[in-house]
């Protein structure tokens, strides 16, 4: 066993790593405790859900927060030792950090979260997977939102999870409906490629209604899934519009489409 640093009568393990990610220092702790070198919560929050998604892309269950689980610290990186550390609210799951070893498993049995030791080189692989996530706006976007709806539905909260995911599902279709029409369009002209292009997102000019229909007709959804999507789309505006919860049936095949997805957009950037 590592020793363990005291502090307050609160206990952390080991610093066992420190690397960095969009230009912000990341220390990580044999415990599991995750330190991010900002003050700037958004970023904190985007620098976590890029870690989780390369975590789930590696196979390792991994789940996100949201910005109330945070807590704040002053950590001395040359020391490796917190000289303040605290927060405003402390959740089950920043709690389950600090409590005993009989706590910390009893918070984890409510799926607060699931310890798993990870190799040193896959840690590694994890780190480097989630620096390449940040390289396009799109790819970091996307795998922010499947690692939150991994949690959702890891949390058994069906309504988040399914719109999580569906946003993916739905970036896809307006995706290939631009791809497919700016292929088309023979001109020169950056005026009116930029006009066509704004055209193919304007929902006044053509619903996603009719943008999967036309996927279809053009041969670029397969009949089982043009069907799946409508199918699931009328689940979505269910929630939206009639107050519907989803079931577990519902929301694992959403998030099943939504991780294709995601995989094909990784593809895409030859991103694995």
């Amino acid at each position: 066993m590592v020793p363990l640093m005291r502090y307050g009568g609160l206990e952390f393990k080991k610093e066992v790593f420190r690397t960095e990610i969009l230009s912000t220092e990341v220390f990580i702790f044999n415990d599991g405790f995750l330190f991010i070198g900002t003050t700037d919560e958004r970023k904190v929050l985007e620098i976590f859900e890029l870690l989780i998604a390369s975590m789930l892309l590696n196979n390792i269950p991994a789940l996100t927060c949201t910005r109330i689980d945070f807590l704040k610290g002053k950590y001395d990186k040359e020391k490796k030792f917190f000289e303040e550390i605290g927060g405003d609210v402390f959740t089950l799951r920043s709690w389950a950090m600090f409590s005993s070893e009989i706590i910390r498993r009893r918070c984890y049995s409510l799926r607060i979260g699931k310890e798993k030791v990870i190799p040193q080189n896959i840690l590694i692989k994890i780190i480097e997977m989630s620096r390449t996530l940040t390289k396009n706006e799109e790819i970091k976007k996307l795998s922010r939102s499947w690692a939150r709806a991994y949690t959702h539905q890891e949390l058994g909260e069906p309504i988040e999870a399914f719109l999580r995911a569906w946003y993916i599902v739905e970036y896809w279709v307006e995706k290939t409906w631009e791809h497919y029409v700016m292929k088309k369009v023979k001109t020169d002209n950056k005026s009116l490629k930029e006009t066509i292009r704004r055209l193919t997102k304007d929902p006044t000019y053509m619903t996603l209604d009719h943008k999967i229909r036309l996927l279809y007709i053009i041969g670029l959804l397969d009949a089982t899934m043009y069907r799946r999507i409508v199918k699931l789309k009328d689940v979505r505006n269910k929630i939206v519009h009639d107050f519907y919860e989803p079931s577990e049936n519902e929301v694992k095949e959403i998030f099943e489409l939504a991780t294709q997805k995601v995989l094909s957009f990784l593809e895409k950037y030859r991103i694995s």
